[in-house]
């Protein structure tokens, strides 16, 4: 698997993270939440943790990008 596709990965990964975590932040206080409550606290440390993941993960693609037309222009 080539970097770019992990990096790209990973942020999907992170993005569904984040979608989860702000549903059941937005059905925290309603009976709609699933299970008896929401830990406001945890949904937080979840939403830093899903923005740390995109961030690094963007980070690698832009170095790999960087790699790849470095190393294109010592071919060319």
């Amino acid at each position: 698997m080539d970097v770019m596709s992990t990096a790209l990965s990973g942020m999907q990964q992170a993005q569904g993270t984040l979608e989860k975590t702000a549903q059941r932040i937005a059905l925290a206080g309603t009976n709609q939440a699933p299970g008896d409550s929401v830990d406001l606290s945890t949904e937080m440390v979840n939403l830093i943790g899903a923005r740390q993941q995109f961030s690094t993960n963007a980070r690698v693609a832009h170095v790999a990008d960087k790699m790849q037309k470095s190393l294109i222009d010592m071919m060319g």
